[in-house]
């Protein structure tokens, strides 16, 4: 195997272990809490409470990311040094970083709104957001930008998939949202059935 092909599944297999580890664990975490307080305040019928969780939790998620983008930004070299990543891996590693972690102020607002759509019964709009990334653009767009990469010299264009996918699979996030907003959100009373219910989870 050519030596650019086994240095790009290295560093494309070091690269989620640290977005995952350092940045969208406590996203993940985050959302795992939102959905029941999502649900909870539709059943109690309060759509005033479920807007302002979705509102708190992607203005959170997003505040995360782009704190994690920063750090990638500052500091990718540390980031793979975790991984005993040789020389060679770094020359590669750290540009690589730089731009993948470009995407990540976008996908807090995915995880977020993906959180609402499976607190809603509607977790089929995740699996396709989630298909669609991974399979209808990134891996077809990273080919094409390797591709263009290799005939240009420029090895890091193949990184800018990452948000390329992003960037679209945000607009398709929202336009479900959208969708979900009209068709059973929007439908739901402000303050719920009864003024005087219950407390919801958020006090």
């Amino acid at each position: 195997m050519h030596l650019h092909a086994r240095l790009f599944f290295c560093v494309d297999g070091a690269c989620p272990d640290v977005r995952v580890k350092f940045v969208f664990m406590p996203v993940f975490g985050l959302n795992n809490g939102v959905i029941p307080i999502i649900a909870f305040n539709y059943g109690a019928q309060q759509r005033r409470r479920m807007i302002e969780t979705v509102k708190r939790s992607t203005v959170y998620a997003s505040c995360v990311m782009i704190l994690g983008m920063v750090i990638f930004q500052l500091f990718p070299g540390p980031l793979l040094k975790i991984f005993k990543a040789t020389d060679t891996m770094m020359s590669v590693g750290v540009p690589a970083l730089r731009i993948i972690s470009l995407s990540f102020c976008l996908a807090g607002a995915c995880i977020a709104l993906g959180g609402c759509f499976q607190a809603l019964g509607k977790s089929v709009y995740s699996l396709v957001v989630s298909f669609i990334r991974q399979l209808v653009l990134l891996i077809p767009v990273a080919f094409v930008l390797a591709q263009i990469g290799h005939s240009m010299g420029n090895d890091n264009l193949v990184w800018w998939c990452y948000p390329i996918a992003e960037v679209a699979s945000l607009f398709v996030t929202l336009a479900f949202f959208r969708r979900l907003y009209r068709t059973l959100i929007a439908k739901i009373p402000e303050h719920g059935t009864n003024s005087g219910g219950e407390e919801s989870l958020l006090g």
